[in-house]
């Protein structure tokens, strides 16, 4: 086994994920000398300096939030197994959806403002989650991984406004 490549990370490192299948690639190697360049790019630049903007920061999570509750909605119509006493969690979904919608209209001056209606949508799902009655079902891993989605948008949204 090659001492070297022990070293670089393995194919399935989330850090290196495709570094050996890059470079094996002929012509696509990096030298040392652009490696250097890119790390001396990446080092001289302001935290600023390269993020997208607050506000298309809340207009991406803005979107995806949308997307992700239509596509409960998707779920939930095609479920053969969907049962009334869930009906309390679809209504719940349908709202948080119209108050994302509304939220895609404005334009927010600060991380506070939007967060506070961030937060309201994102605790209707997060309940609807906690009382969805069939916890092995792909509507329920759906409901928890957009729950998940919330929770990282509001992150990176807060991360931009105070960067």
């Amino acid at each position: 086994m090659d001492p070297n490549k022990a070293k670089r990370p393995s194919s399935l490192d989330p850090a290196g994920r495709f570094y050996e299948s890059i470079n094996a690639l002929e012509g696509f190697g990096m030298d040392a000398t652009s490696l250097t360049r890119s790390a001396e790019a990446v080092g001289s630049r302001t935290p600023k300096e390269g993020l997208p903007t607050f506000q298309q920061v809340v207009t991406l999570a803005l979107a995806k939030a949308e997307m992700s509750l239509s596509g409960l909605k998707e779920i939930r119509c095609n479920d053969e197994r969907w049962d009334d006493a869930d009906s309390d969690i679809d209504f719940a979904v349908s709202l948080a959806r119209a108050h994302v919608q509304r939220m895609m209209a404005t334009e927010y001056p600060d991380y506070d403002t939007f967060a506070a209606e961030w937060l309201q949508v994102a605790s209707a799902v997060n309940l609807g989650k906690r009382l969805f009655s069939r916890q092995d079902c792909w509507y329920a891993r759906r409901l928890h991984t957009v729950c998940g989605m919330f929770e990282q948008a509001r992150s990176m949204v807060e991360f931009v406004a105070v960067a």
